[in-house]
């Protein structure tokens, strides 16, 4: 067996949600969602070691995290007791994506722990996506969302996901190079199942003809690579309860567009929160103004990244 096979080095990218949509609660407790998602730049970066036997995991980034319980982990697991491949793997991750910042960090690393182990395996006994999809069944719904963009070649850079998220209806012809983004990063961190516990309490006006629109704006200026347009129609129905519960986001989100963001939006389950600029420099600028601003805003830090990989 040759070495590449042997061992492999994957980058584990993050997204941003410019759209999402909570359409309602399901009775297995999981919730019907339309949202619009792309990558950005900020990745983790996993080495994939083949070994004999057994499966090990070091994350320096989530100490108090057990390996086992790592997405990461759990994906090699099912793909290799799926492919019945009789050897075993050392998985190391170094965490660059915040954890609870809702740009989906560990089911980036649950897509690229299968698409690694995927291509580790002999030719005749490879997964496609749909079967990788599968395979990750119940570890995360953004997994399969990931699987397309964490992919060498990215099979694609943006998409509609619906369902639970599992759905991916990619946007054909999207221009992510035209768009820079500043991230902010709030101190703390954010529970998705508060997140959601929190949406159902409120129940807040969500889906519909509004968020329809939006999706609709959000996706031909993607196509078009229009920052103002895409600006203009970001929407998260998330960010009303979770900034009751955290009002930081919504000042961290006030304080991107006065330092000249073209428009702001939480991420996911947040606490990320995100801005769009009309070019590198433009961000740079906002981040710069953001950085006097931060000892008041209690950031993690701010930093300039695009959409696509």
């Amino acid at each position: 067996m040759n070495e590449r096979a042997r061992s492999a080095v994957y980058r584990a990218f993050g997204k941003v949600n410019l759209t999402l949509s909570v359409l309602g609660r399901r009775q297995d407790g999981y919730h019907e969602v339309s949202t619009l998602m792309a990558p950005v730049g900020i990745a983790d970066v996993l080495t994939f070691s083949r070994r004999q036997k057994g499966l090990s995991l070091t994350c320096p980034g989530l100490p108090d995290l057990p390996a086992d319980r790592n997405l990461a982990f759990r994906a090699s697991r099912a793909i290799l007791d799926a492919s019945g491949e009789p050897f075993g793997l050392d998985i190391h991750i170094e965490k660059n994506i915040p954890p609870g910042s809702g740009m989906g960090g560990g089911s980036s690393d649950a897509a690229t722990a299968l698409l690694a182990v995927n291509g580790m395996l002999p030719p005749e006994t490879r997964f496609d996506l749909r079967a990788l999809s599968r395979a990750a069944a119940g570890l995360g719904v953004d997994i399969p969302f990931f699987l397309g963009c964490d992919s060498d070649p990215p099979e694609w850079q943006a998409a509609l996901c619906t369902g639970t998220g599992e759905e991916v209806e990619p946007v054909d012809g999207a221009r992510l190079h035209a768009f820079s983004l500043v991230i902010a990063f709030p101190m703390f961190q954010v529970s998705t199942a508060l997140a959601y516990a929190d949406w159902d309490e409120d129940r807040p006006a969500s889906g519909g003809e509004a968020g329809r629109r939006a999706e609709a704006t959000a996706m031909s200026a993607l196509i078009s690579g229009d920052p103002e347009r895409l600006a203009g129609a970001l929407a998260n129905d998330l960010e009303g309860p979770v900034s009751r519960r955290y009002p930081q986001v919504l000042v961290t989100k006030r304080r991107l567009v006065e330092c000249g963001a073209l428009g702001a939006s939480m991420t996911g389950s947040g606490s990320a929160v995100f801005g769009v600029c009309r070019s590198q420099e433009h961000a740079e600028a906002v981040r710069a103004r953001m950085a006097e601003a931060s000892p008041y805003l209690e950031l993690r830090g701010a930093i300039v990244t695009k959409l696509g990989v």
